[in-house]
């Protein structure tokens, strides 16, 4: 996985799915920049609508080394998740230790690898989320029953 710098202080890998960049306000101490390390995500049911997301811990890292580091564990993780998903012999028990491995850092509730879904997952195994991520299918039925709700007010009113 190379990363070029397309702008000053922003580096994307060859797919244009993962980012490091520079973190502009906070600076260590020596002056040095920090990098945060992000995946281009899309929302849960909403596959048009993409964000980024931070790859493993929620902060900056103080090298771009380090940054490298999380992304190459965030594509491992995801990787070793889909094969685990295709697999039928001992499915749930691999996904299950898979889940555990992706709590990253020191705060293990926000710091969670499959709380969003990179974009290139989807193109890679489109069956893969309803599998990998817990409440995957609710969250998207929820989402389809609100907006069937809003174009049926939508409807009403004209």
């Amino acid at each position: 996985m190379n990363f070029t710098e397309t702008q000053p202080g922003v580096w994307f890998d060859d797919s244009k799915q993962y980012r490091i960049s520079t973190a502009t306000i906070v600076k260590r101490r020596n002056g040095e920049p920090l990098f945060y390390a992000g995946v281009l995500c899309e929302q849960i049911g909403r596959p048009d609508q993409q964000f980024w997301a931070c790859c493993g811990a929620q902060r900056p890292y103080k090298s771009m080394n380090a940054a490298i580091r999380a992304v190459r564990k965030h594509r491992r993780l995801w990787v070793s998740a889909i094969r685990a998903s295709r697999r039928r012999l001992n499915r749930e028990q691999n996904l299950d230790r898979i889940r555990r491995r992706g709590h990253l850092g020191l705060d293990r509730t926000r710091n969670y690898v499959f709380s969003s879904l990179p974009v290139w997952v989807r193109e890679k195994a489109p069956f893969a989320p309803e599998r990998i991520i817990p409440g995957y299918k609710k969250a998207c039925a929820r989402l389809a029953k609100q907006s069937k709700k809003k174009r049926q007010r939508a409807s009403k009113t004209c």
